[in-house]
C-alpha cells in the first residue's frame, strides 16, 4: 500500500493532466512534491500548458518527453490521469495534503539544521528547535506513513451478527466491486444499520456502479466526511474502538469467497424481514439523478404532479 502523501500526490497531477481547469497557482511548487519525479512532473504540466492546448495522450506525451525521467513515460501518466478524482472537493484536500506534509518537512529540515549549525545555541533555543523537530517528524509520520493494524487491535465482530455481517457485505464488495448491482438489489445501502458500514457500502457502490476504481484515500476522506455532517446536523459523535483506517485495513483483511457478498446481504434482507418489513425485498440501487443547474432545460415548465396514464389514470 502507498503512503498516503505519494497517493495524494498522484491523484493531484491526474486533477491536472485530466482537466487544465485545476490550476493551484501558487499554492502548490514543485519542491512540495515529496516524490522529485512528481515535481518534475508538475511542473512540465505547468510549463505544457502555458505554451500549448494539448490535452489527453498528447498533453501525457508531451510531459513525459520534458520529464524525462525513468518510470515517468506515457502510460505511466495516463493511467494517474485515468484514475483522477471528478470530485473537486477531493483534489483540494489532495492539494492540502500536499503542501502541509512539504511545510512539516521544511520544518523538520530547518529545526536540523539549526541544531547542527556552528553557531551559539541558548539552552532556551535549542529546545525550541528540539520541539520544532519532534512537531515536524510526528507530522509526517501522520501524514505519509499507511496505517499499520496493530497486533492487539479490536478483533473483528463475532461470526453470525449483525454487524458481522454488513462487515462481510462491505470487505465483499470492496474485493468484487464488479458484483455491485447484486449485491445492492438483495441489501440495498440504507438497509445498513452501522453508520460506518452504511457509509462504505454506498461510496463504494456508487463508484462501483460506474466501473471507476475505488481508492483508500477517497473512502477514508468520505468516512470522516459522513461523520463530520452527522456531528454538524447536532448528534452525538460515534464511538467506534477502532479509527477508520484501522477499520478500512480490517475489511481489506476479512477473508472473503465469491459467494461472501451474496450470502452476507440475505443474511442481512432475512433479519430486515423479520424486523424491519418495511426495508425489505429488491430495491435496485439508483444513482443520484438530480439534474445539473447548468443544464438548459427550455422554457417549458416542470410538471412534479402525478401524470395522466394510458387508461386515463395517473401515473
Amino acid at each position: 500500500m502507498s503512503t498516503l502523501i505519494t497517493e495524494a500526490e498522484r491523484r493531484f497531477l491526474g486533477a491536472m493532466l485530466a482537466d487544465r481547469t485545476i490550476d493551484p497557482g501558487d499554492h502548490i511548487t514543485a519542491a512540495d512534491f515529496s516524490n522529485p519525479a512528481y515535481g518534475a512532473v508538475y511542473s512540465a504540466i505547468g510549463s505544457t500548458r502555458a505554451s500549448t492546448y494539448l490535452e489527453g495522450p498528447e498533453l501525457s506525451a508531451q510531459v513525459a518527453r520534458l520529464v524525462d525521467a525513468p518510470g515517468i513515460d506515457q502510460p505511466t501518466l495516463e493511467m494517474m490521469r485515468a484514475a483522477a478524482p471528478d470530485n473537486r472537493d477531493h483534489i483540494a484536500a489532495y492539494g492540502r495534503m500536499i503542501t502541509e506534509a512539504s511545510s512539516m518537512r521544511q520544518l523538520r529540515d530547518l529545526a536540523l539544521d539549526s541544531l547542527h549549525s556552528d553557531r551559539e545555541l541558548t539552552t532556551e533555543h535549542q529546545r525550541e528547535f528540539q520541539v520544532m523537530d519532534r512537531i515536524s517528524q510526528t507530522g509526517l509520520e501522520l501524514l505519509d506513513r499507511p496505517y499499520i493494524l496493530e497486533a492487539d487491535s479490536e478483533p473483528s465482530p463475532e461470526a453470525g451478527t449483525r454487524i458481522r455481517h454488513e462487515e462481510q457485505l462491505v470487505a465483499a464488495l470492496l474485493a468484487n466491486p464488479e458484483q455491485v448491482r447484486t449485491l445492492v438489489e438483495i441489501a440495498p445501502p440504507e438497509t445498513l444499520d452501522d453508520f460506518r458500514c452504511r457509509t462504505a457500502y454506498e461510496y463504494i457502490a456508487a463508484t462501483a456502479w460506474d466501473r471507476d476504481p475505488v481508492s483508500d484515500l477517497d473512502l477514508l476522506y468520505q468516512l470522516g466526511k459522513a461523520e463530520n455532517l452527522l456531528v454538524n446536523s447536532g448528534q452525538e459523535r460515534l464511538a467506534y474502538p477502532e479509527p477508520d483506517a484501522a477499520f478500512l485495513q480490517r475489511l481489506h483483511q476479512t477473508p472473503t469467497s465469491p459467494h461472501t457478498g451474496t450470502e452476507a446481504a440475505r443474511a442481512i434482507a432475512a433479519e430486515n424481514a423479520r424486523i424491519k418489513p418495511e426495508q425489505c425485498g429488491p430495491s435496485p440501487y439508483t444513482p443520484d439523478l438530480s439534474l445539473s443547474p447548468t443544464i438548459d432545460l427550455g422554457s417549458q415548465p416542470h410538471q412534479s404532479g402525478p401524470q395522466p396514464g394510458i387508461e386515463g389514470g395517473a401515473r
